[in-house]
């Protein structure tokens, strides 16, 4: 039985004992449409190569809605138009029978609902989009000496920690796969914490954000199905890392 819950809201595939059910699930499970800059050859054919980038995903969400009563009916049609509906973004969950996935996501479109048996069953649909095409999965944590990997189906960015056993007043590197590095050279007190964020390269010391603490910023991601070394080298002291890394599915 697949369940989505968003805003609040539960709703349920067949069995399920909400009184939102689930009739169709669109745009969740699909690949989003791609984005390319082109620029013509002028003499030659075709295009320059350009990277291309995911689009955010649309997510259509068809349901029923079984009441008790006029006034349960309108009291739930009142909550399912409420749904962010300020404007604001929410993770939405998705179970399926072999995974649990998650998007933030916002209100695409106003909900559209329609009464078909006064006080006991209306029909609706709730548009969602997620300005992040990818949906993510269960967090695994590698140590020292473990490589780190993901059962995701797309490039997952790895969050690291680095924990200094000894004072390390000299930074440190954090190498990658094929030989990339992050450099940092702010000092690192003895029962600290430095978190490296790979996605967006920024280094937070004890959860705060700090500002010229990075002498070099190779960032990365693991690919999946791939399994990736990850090395801490203080240039003095002594140190450990831990490996964050989310399943992280297209």
């Amino acid at each position: 039985m697949i369940r989505v819950r968003v805003g609040g809201l539960l709703i349920e595939g067949d069995g399920g004992s909400s009184p939102f059910g689930l009739v169709d699930l669109t745009g969740w499970t699909d690949s989003p449409g791609m984005r390319r800059e082109q620029e013509a050859r002028a003499t030659g054919h075709g295009a320059f190569s350009a990277p291309g980038y995911l689009s955010g995903r649309v997510i259509t969400v068809d349901g029923e809605l079984i009441s008790d009563g006029p006034v349960d009916q309108e009291r739930q049609l009142r909550r399912l138009a409420g749904v962010l509906a300020d404007g604001s973004f929410a993770t939405a969950v998705v179970d399926e029978a072999s995974s649990s996935l998650k998007a933030v996501v916002g209100r695409h479109d106003k909900p559209d609902t329609t009464v078909e048996a006064y006080g006991r069953l209306a029909t609706f649909q709730l548009l969602l989009w997620s300005p992040d095409p990818r949906r993510y999965g269960e967090s695994h944590t590698y140590g020292p000496g473990q490589t780190a990997f993901h059962y995701g189906t797309f490039r997952a960015s790895p969050t690291i920690d680095v924990v200094a056993l000894t004072n390390m007043p000299d930074g440190y590197t954090i190498t990658g796969p094929a030989g990339r590095h992050f450099d940092v050279t702010q000092p690192l007190a003895a029962g600290h914490v430095h978190r490296v964020e790979m996605r967006t390269g920024r280094v937070y010391l004890d959860g705060a954000l700090q500002v010229g603490a990075v002498g070099r910023a190779e960032t990365w991601a693991i690919p999946p199905g791939l399994q990736v070394a990850h090395t801490l080298v203080p240039v003095s002291g002594t140190g450990s890392l831990a490996v964050k890394v989310v399943d992280t599915f297209i």
